[in-house]
């Protein structure tokens, strides 16, 4: 006989206490378990750069935080195995969830497959459902929705769903984590205002358009240091120069809670230090 709902209820009860499960809950509450069963935390899937997911999702994509909403809204594929659109799957994992702030919350679309954007064309479908028994469940781990009440909402016919979303596209792995220090981070993001990962970027552009926070007047190939301590962030520049202003730096500081200073120069020539707006 397979075991009951109640006693699989009580089972999951205990392992969120922590504990293992030796009786039923009338001989033995979670409180009166013994013997220890935490939840496993694998150092792999460890969020490196958690502490830099800001409480407001960002605007646009950052090197932590991947924005999919509007035209960026990711199509879902239904799951086969399932009961019919029952069940949708982003083929996306690492989706940030509210416990980081309620504006990560996913928003859930049906649309037309091919819709460039469901936000403007399509039906949303709220947690709660539509009063049809028919609330739905997102996985953030795993990405996949399920409509886990009875019904499934009828506007989903010849539909298929679109996920609105942030996902944490930073380190992962608790072994990164600690070897995270001053390392080869690849190239630079476009938006250095918000670049709070310590390493090292390449910087490889023919100009600074669309690249925001940076020291425009600088030659936009070179190498950008990135150091960051409790919370303070300091950014250095340094352009491959061969023409101008050989040896120059370019620093800048951003305090907890502050915003950027305006970016100073070093002149490499004579060691003088110009505070000039860069």
């Amino acid at each position: 006989m397979a075991i009951s709902d109640s006693q699989k209820v009580d089972l999951l009860i205990k392992k969120l206490y922590g504990v293992a499960k030796t009786d039923t809950a009338a001989v033995k509450s979670p409180s009166n378990e013994s013997i220890a069963s935490p939840l496993m935390i694998r150092g792999d899937l460890v969020w490196a750069n958690s502490n830099d997911i800001s409480a407001t999702p960002p605007a646009s994509t950052t090197s932590i935080v991947q924005v999919r909403t509007g035209a960026n809204s990711v199509a879902c594929a239904t799951d086969t195995t399932a009961t019919p659109r029952r069940t949708w799957k982003t083929e996306l994992t690492d989706w940030i969830p509210i416990e980081f702030g309620s504006n990560y919350q996913v928003r859930i679309w049906a649309a037309d497959f091919g819709t460039v954007n469901p936000t403007v064309s399509g039906t949303q479908l709220f947690p709660d459902g539509s009063g049809n028994n028919d609330s739905w469940y997102f996985d953030y781990q795993a990405g996949v929705l399920n409509f886990a009440d009875t019904n499934i909402p009828s506007v989903l016919v010849g539909k298929v769903i679109y996920v609105e979303g942030y996902r944490y596209v930073g380190t992962k792995g608790l072994t990164n984590a600690l070897q995270q220090g001053f390392v080869n981070q690849g190239n630079d993001p476009s938006n250095w205002d918000t670049n709070y990962v310590l390493g090292m970027y390449y910087v490889g552009r023919s100009d600074w358009s669309g690249t925001t926070g940076t020291p425009v007047e600088a030659y936009p190939q070179g190498l950008l240091s990135v150091l960051v301590s409790e919370g303070m962030v300091v950014q250095k520049y340094q352009p491959n120069d061969t023409i101008g202003l050989v040896g120059s730096e370019w620093y800048r500081i951003k305090a907890p809670s502050g915003s950027w200073t305006a970016w100073a120069r070093h002149v490499g020539s004579n060691g003088g230090l110009d505070g000039g707006s860069f």
